[in-house]
């Protein structure tokens, strides 16, 4: 007898997909992707757009799960579109904008060939991020510290040293 396998709710698919990104990301696979991507378009369905919120957010994650898989120009070109949508749509202050605009800025470091778009980018976000009405601290302080490891690697220590102090000091507030 032939097994039937019913399709996933949107929650199941949820679940399942939270609940591998909580694990070590050396177990990701593809299957994760592919969830990932079913969520996507049931999201995309149930709201009626592939730019409503609920949508970029999952769409985000897919593109974080094809980067830790490897895929990171896929990723990237993903990253740069939901940046742009977010902007579009809330502005470049929104919370959802400043966190695309880190991702992206995380992978584009990966790949150490767009180090000035990167660069750019974080510098921007932290000049936003620095207003009272900025990011939540924990963002703050992540967006100053891949800032100065950038240019610490890039032996520009006068210019890296402000970022780790100002972490210091919002992680202080």
């Amino acid at each position: 007898m032939a097994a039937v396998h019913a399709t996933p709710s949107r929650e199941d698919l949820a679940t399942a997909l939270l609940g591998r990104v909580g694990e070590d990301l050396g177990q990701i696979c593809d299957q994760d992707v592919v969830l990932a991507l079913r969520l996507v378009e049931e999201q995309s369905e149930q709201y009626g757009s592939r730019e409503h919120p609920t949508v970029l957010l999952a769409r985000e994650q897919v593109a974080t799960l094809e980067a830790e898989l490897g895929e990171l120009e896929s990723a990237i070109a993903e990253l740069r579109e939901l940046r742009q949508v977010s902007l579009t749509l809330r502005g470049e202050e929104h919370t959802d904008s400043m966190r695309l605009g880190h991702t992206l800025a995380r992978f584009l470091l990966r790949t150490g060939a767009d180090d000035g778009e990167a660069e750019e980018l974080l510098k921007r976000i932290i000049e936003l991020g620095d207003r009272p009405e900025g990011p939540a601290r924990a963002d703050a302080v992540e967006y100053h510290l891949l800032l100065g490891r950038h240019l610490l690697r890039k032996e520009r220590l006068t210019e890296a040293r402000p970022h780790f102090e100002r972490a210091l000091e919002v992680a202080e507030l």
